[in-house]
């Protein structure tokens, strides 16, 4: 019997305050999907507004050069781009609305793999397709007086070395570390369900 008390004193004893609360999983997996979808949506409202705004553009504005409907081709090309992947980010946050928590680790994990490739593929073509446009867009209006031209250029040059240098592994850091804080408190949550 001394035994069994012994038993109950260290179970009665140990501190679970360190442990997350079950419920949190289901709030960890809301808040992540509800931030997912927002953000998704207002890519998807954003793209929309620079495409009606590309359009009204390209009705409106009378270019004398061939450079700047190029331009204006390269940059409406990035906007569908970037309209496709909010689309698909959509389409596939709805799909799996019903997730426990080993299926929305794998998901999580799968989401991981999907941000590496967008960074080293999708988005370095989408870059390329926005600076690219805007250069050829701005074109017609600095090449009017030599010394506009380049600073116009100039100032294109350092703002487009600050984003690709500067603000986008930026943002890739903290959306990396976002996504692993994510991943790692779920494992803890799973771990302590599974004992």
């Amino acid at each position: 019997m001394d035994n069994l008390n012994d038993i109950k004193q260290i179970w009665m004893s140990a501190d679970v305050d360190a442990l997350p609360k079950a419920d949190e999983v289901l709030r960890t997996i809301r808040q992540y999907r509800l931030k997912q979808v927002v953000k998704a949506v207002a890519l998807l409202v954003t793209c929309l507004l620079l495409l009606a705004t590309m359009v009204w553009v390209l009705f409106d504005y009378k270019s004398h050069m061939l450079v700047t409907r190029i331009g204006e081709a390269f940059m409406i090309g990035a906007i569908f781009m970037m309209l496709a992947i909010s689309y698909r980010s959509l389409i596939r946050l709805s799909t799996g609305k019903n997730f426990n928590n080993d299926q929305f680790l794998s998901y999580l994990k799968e989401e991981q793999l999907r941000c590496i490739a967008f960074q080293k593929r999708t988005q370095r073509i989408g870059f390329a397709m926005a600076t690219s446009g805007l250069a050829l867009y701005i074109f017609e209006m600095a090449s009017k007086n030599l010394l506009r031209m380049l600073a116009v250029y100039l100032a294109l040059a350092i703002y487009f070395v600050f984003v690709w240098r500067v603000i986008r592994p930026r943002a890739m850091g903290r959306k990396a570390a976002k996504l692993d804080e994510t991943i790692k408190k779920l494992e803890k949550l799973s771990i302590q369900f599974k004992q």
